[in-house]
């Protein structure tokens, strides 16, 4: 795929590169993860273990068997110029747009060696538990001795962002590297998934700073931050998205399970089949709703909630307003309508306001690049149409008398 990883499905799948000429100069078997750096200078794959020699009965064995080879290729315009061979890999990432890597070796080994793929200088950093590269920059970020630290790798500049005995997670960049955002909590280690994670952020050169507690006014009563959601920021690094869901309930663990009855209860009027809940069930836990920061002024709003779930953000996440919807009320309806229908909200990125434009629409609404306009196809009408989200005017945009829009 995209980020260089081989489909688990494939059995001991075969890597082969090729010239221009269309010669294949070199070959690889089996390869786990493929990925050229940023100026094709280099081919970075680790080769694993054949199949044939993992179906061994042996726990003992099994650990036995060597550990992935990490090779480094230099290409030139006479081919594969340098090949290097770095044995006992347990992982490694590529700068995004940035010729160097980070990798970890050894099972028990948490020391990550950090370097610029045309040197074999090391940069050593010992007991990392995270670590990641920022898409532009090449700055690092790693989490070693209950701290969080970043790193500009062509200058070697380390800072401390953040030194706690609690759990870092979902460490973001921005494109540039200049700015980071984690979730941070030291709720115990049998607490309830998602307990007490405040939201962090810092600019590089800059103390973290505190954006919201695990509870804010901001959110619905009774919800927390979530760390199951992902944080990105928006390509002009001014706003952070994040996310939110209901506080994580205890438990029974009064009454043994054994001694529960064991009873489905199915209801008529839910929106939801039961056994949609319960293939989703999983899923459904780790739900968030959408939320955001504007970083100028640190002011939080909650875009996404229980009623529109479901959010659709500008590219680039830099324009004005986002699009909201729900689609819950209309899913028993739509099993013999065999078509969705939907409410829509058109929700303002720069106040938090909101104003509903479309309901119970058959139309399937997506935002234009610049966020300013909702476009859509209607399968019952068959025309194209548009929405100016500032103003809620819509706009037929073919008509089946002058323009046919679709394909019989």
């Amino acid at each position: 795929d995209r980020n260089g990883h081989v489909d688990d499905l494939t059995s001991d799948p075969r890597l082969q590169l090729f010239d221009q000429k269309g010669d294949c100069v070199k070959e690889f078997f089996p390869v786990n993860k493929v990925k050229f750096s940023h100026s094709s200078k280099h081919l970075v794959l680790s080769t694993r273990v054949p199949d044939s020699s993992r179906n061994i009965r042996s726990k003992r064995a099994l650990e036995a068997l060597p550990m992935d080879t990490l090779r480094i290729l230099t290409l030139g315009k006479k081919g594969v110029e340098v090949v290097e061979e770095i044995d006992s890999l347990r992982n490694f990432k590529l700068a995004g747009e940035a010729d160097w890597i980070a990798f970890q070796r050894f099972k028990k080994d948490s020391t990550l060696h950090v370097r610029a793929l045309a040197d074999t200088a090391e940069i050593r950093l010992n007991k990392v538990s995270e670590y990641g590269f920022s898409k532009k920059g090449a700055s690092l970020y790693w989490v070693a001795d209950s701290a969080l630290w970043v790193m500009n790798c062509a200058t070697g500049e380390r800072q401390m962002i953040k030194k706690g005995s609690g759990k870092f997670s979902k460490m973001a960049f921005d494109e540039t590297g200049n700015q980071i955002a984690f979730y941070y909590s030291e709720a115990p280690k049998n607490a309830l998934a998602g307990t007490g994670v405040s939201l962090w952020y810092a600019s590089i050169g800059n103390e973290a700073r505190l954006l919201s507690d695990s509870v804010n006014t901001v959110y619905p009563e009774g919800w927390v931050v979530s760390p199951f959601a992902p944080l990105t920021f928006s390509k002009q690094g001014h706003r952070l998205f994040f996310g939110t869901a209901p506080a994580p309930r205890e438990k029974d663990t009064i009454q043994a399970i054994s001694s529960r009855p064991n009873v489905q209860i199915w209801s008529y009027d839910e929106p939801e089949e039961y056994i949609v809940q319960e293939t989703n069930k999983a899923r459904d836990a780790k739900r968030a709703y959408l939320a955001m920061c504007q970083l100028a002024d640190g002011k939080l709003y909650q875009i996404a909630n229980k009623r529109y779930p479901h959010v659709s953000l500008p590219a680039d996440h830099t324009g004005d307003w986002a699009l909201l919807r729900h689609t819950e009320s209309y899913s028993l309806s739509s099993m013999w309508e065999a078509a969705v229908r939907s409410d829509y909200v058109a929700y303002n990125l720069l106040t938090g306001e909101s104003r509903k434009i479309r309901e119970a629409d058959y139309t399937s609404y997506r935002l234009s690049p610049s966020g300013r306009y909702a476009i859509g196809y209607a399968q019952t009408d068959s025309l194209w149409r548009s929405i100016d989200l500032a103003t809620g005017e819509s706009y037929d945009l073919t008509s089946p008398k002058n323009f046919i829009a679709w394909d019989e």
